[in-house]
Order: C-alpha cells, then structure tokens, then sequence
C-alpha cells in the first residue's frame, strides 16, 4: 500500500518569496531572449528591440534582476 508524502504547509511569506524567485526566473529568460534577438538584428528592427529595452532596465524590478539569488 502507497502512502502519500507529508508535505509542510508553507508560510504565507515563504509562499511569496518562492514566486517573486520564479518570477524573476522568467524575467530573466525573457531578458536573455532579447539580448539574444538583439544580437541578430540590425536597422530599424534593431532600433525598435532597444527602446523598450532601454526602458525596462531602468524599472524598478530591473534592480532585482541584478540581485544574485541561489535556489
């Protein structure tokens, strides 16, 4: 017979902590993949990647994309 595992109930702020981690992940692969689209892009397409860009970087969630966090 299988038991099912224990699981903790996590803290309302662990739970919150544990989302802005993974939303950071996604920002962070989201930024990745323009510098990436960037680096292929010339002309007029590559002048409108980086005015948006240019605007997210100085957001303030652009400072917690800086922070090193080890999951």
């Amino acid at each position: 017979m299988m038991k099912p595992q224990v699981l903790a109930i996590q803290s309302e702020t662990a739970r919150q902590l544990s989302e802005l981690i993974s939303r950071r992940r996604q920002l962070v692969e989201m930024q990745t993949a323009e510098k990436n689209r960037r680096s292929r892009t010339r002309g007029q397409a590559l002048a409108d990647i980086e005015a948006p860009q240019n605007l997210a970087q100085r957001s303030p969630v652009a400072s917690m994309l800086r922070v090193p966090v080890f999951c």
